[in-house]
């Protein structure tokens, strides 16, 4: 390994975030470095991690907070002294056994494992085109998505550049949020109050009527959402089915209180109207 190079190894995801190993010789050191990809904003968030490292057969245990300032920045292993001899045949072999204490982490959403895995072997056998979205790649279908997109449908088979390519960059999206779309699109159960509203977004982006159509259902028979929540998701949406049986719990003056949103971009015209006609209600 060459002085002053830095290598690094795939980005993984792992309960709904990135994850990557780096490595870089300085001088006779080799520095191994875990890197967290999830962004971080607030000051006085963090993941609590610990477990272990392995290099080579040898086990390091380490506890590490990652941060907004120290997000990327776990330096495990300067290795040893000036031992430059940190190949075994040739190779070395570098393992991370990573825990988050989800009761000491603190301001950030820690997921689920995926229910499928759109990067490893099989994925990549089946898939004819790949799309990347801030350093991860999704090996997918062009015909399970334009079956079901008519954004995908034009993107894939429309007369632009992108269908001719194999790889595709979509931009403005969070990773983790469309891995569960993509989840929901292949068939996987992830439809719930916790996945709802990242799966509306993307299905109103890109134009997935059916997917549009079962989280409506979703929100009228299953969801413990607020009519406030769901009030405003309705109106952001187009969901008109959802945005009449919100609009007819409002019953009394204190209930019409309980739902009005911070701002008022929230609600569209419509629901303003009919929330003006139901206050007139109240008042005779």
């Amino acid at each position: 390994m060459e002085i002053d190079i830095e290598m690094c190894g795939d980005v993984e995801d792992h309960l709904g975030m990135s994850w990557k190993i780096r490595l870089l010789r300085k001088d006779q050191k080799l520095k191994v470095y875990l890197d967290c990809l999830e962004k971080i904003d607030n000051p006085e968030s963090l993941i609590s991690t610990g477990g272990k490292f392995k290099f080579n057969g040898k086990e390091q245990i380490f506890f590490h907070d990652f941060t907004k300032i120290e997000n990327s920045k776990l330096a495990i292993l300067e290795y040893w002294s000036q031992n430059s001899n940190y190949l075994k045949n040739g190779s070395a072999e570098i393992e991370f056994l990573v825990e988050i204490d989800t009761e000491k982490s603190i301001g950030v959403k820690i997921g689920k494992e995926k229910s499928r895995i759109f990067d490893d072997d099989v994925a990549k056998e089946v898939s004819d085109v790949v799309l990347t979205i801030a350093q991860r790649k999704f090996y997918v279908s062009k015909l399970t998505l334009a079956s079901q997109s008519t954004y995908f449908k034009t993107l894939f088979l429309g007369k632009f550049v992108e269908s001719e390519k194999s790889i595709i960059e979509l931009k403005d999206i969070d990773p983790h949020e469309f891995q569960i779309f993509l989840e929901f699109l292949y068939g996987e159960s992830v439809l719930n109050d916790e996945t709802v509203y990242e799966i509306l977004k993307l299905a109103d982006m890109y134009d997935v009527k059916t997917a549009n159509r079962q989280c409506e259902k979703f929100l009228l028979a299953d969801s413990e959402k607020s009519i406030k929540d769901k009030l405003t998701a309705a109106a952001m949406y187009n969901l008109e089915n959802l945005k009449a049986v919100c609009l007819s719990e409002i019953k009394t003056v204190s209930d019409l209180r309980s739902i009005v949103p911070e701002e008022s971009s929230q609600f569209d015209t419509d629901v303003w109207m009919n929330l003006f006609l139901k206050l007139l209600s109240f008042s005779k």
